[in-house]
C-alpha cells in the first residue's frame, strides 16, 4: 500500500507512510499528471524497511512459512528465544521473506558448502594456524559470547601484527559457507560453541587436503 501510494504522489521528502498518514496526507492536488514508474528495487527497498522496523515476534511469525518451505521446521522453529536471535541478525540484510529465509540455512545446518574461489582467495599461509589457535580457545570456553571471541581474535591478529580480515574471512566461510553476513561475532553466538568448533575443525581438514 506504501508503495502504491507513492507511484505519483508525494508529500515532501517522505517516503514511508503509516496507514493514518497515508489517509491525513493523500490529496489528488498532489498527484503527479506524469505517468507513475513502476521501479521493482523501490519497492524492494522499501519491504526492507518494513522488515527492519517490524518487531521480532511479528517477524518470527510472518517468517515461518518461508522457513518451513526451505525445509526448517519441527524443534528448530520451536526455540523461540533462538529463532528471535537468528532473526535479529537477519533482518538489516534481508529485503524479502523469502531473502531472510534463503539466507538462513548456516544457523540450521553443519553441512556448510564452500565456495571455492572463497576458498582459494582467503587460504593464505598461516591461516591454518590461525584457525587452529582460535579453535583452541573456544575449546577452552565454557560458551562462546561476543565480546570474549572479539577480543581474542583482535588480540591474536595485534601478535601476528596482521588485519583482522586475515582470519574472519576463513572463519566466516567456515560458518556459513559465504564471505558476507551478519556480524561475525555475533553468528558464533548464535550458532553456539558444539557447532563453532565442528565447523572450524571441518574446515581446517579441508585445508589439509587443498
Amino acid at each position: 500500500m506504501n508503495y502504491l501510494v507513492r507511484l505519483g504522489w508525494s508529500s515532501g521528502d517522505q517516503e514511508v507512510f503509516s496507514i493514518e498518514e497515508m489517509v491525513k496526507l493523500f490529496d489528488l492536488t498532489s498527484v503527479s499528471k506524469s505517468a507513475g514508474i513502476f521501479n521493482p528495487e523501490k519497492l524492494l527497498w522499501m519491504n526492507s524497511v518494513y522488515i527492519r522496523d517490524m518487531n521480532e515476534e511479528e517477524l518470527l511469525q510472518r517468517s515461518i512459512p518461508f522457513l518451513e518451505a526451505e525445509g526448517y521446521g519441527g524443534a528448530v522453529l520451536a526455540d523461540k528465544p533462538h529463532m528471535l536471535k537468528i532473526l535479529t541478525a537477519l533482518k538489516p540484510r534481508s529485503r524479502t521473506l523469502i531473502e531472510l529465509a534463503k539466507s538462513s540455512s548456516y544457523f540450521f545446518t553443519d553441512e556448510i558448502t564452500y565456495k571455492e574461489e572463497d576458498v582459494k582467495k582467503w587460504i593464505q599461509p598461516g591461516v591454518k594456524e590461525l584457525l587452529e589457535k582460535l579453535l583452541g580457545y573456544i575449546s577452552q570456553s565454557p560458551r562462546l559470547e561476543q565480546s570474549g571471541i572479539e577480543d581474542f581474535m583482535k588480540n591474536l591478529c595485534a601478535e601476528q601484527n596482521i588485519k583482522l580480515v586475515k582470519i574472519a574471512q576463513p572463519v566466516r566461510i567456515s560458518l556459513t559457507g559465504t564471505t558476507v553476513s551478519p556480524g561475525l561475532f555475533e553468528i558464533m553466538e548464535i550458532i553456539g560453541k558444539e557447532a563453532v568448533e565442528k565447523r572450524i575443525k571441518r574446515f581446517i581438514e579441508k585445508i589439509n587436503i587443498i
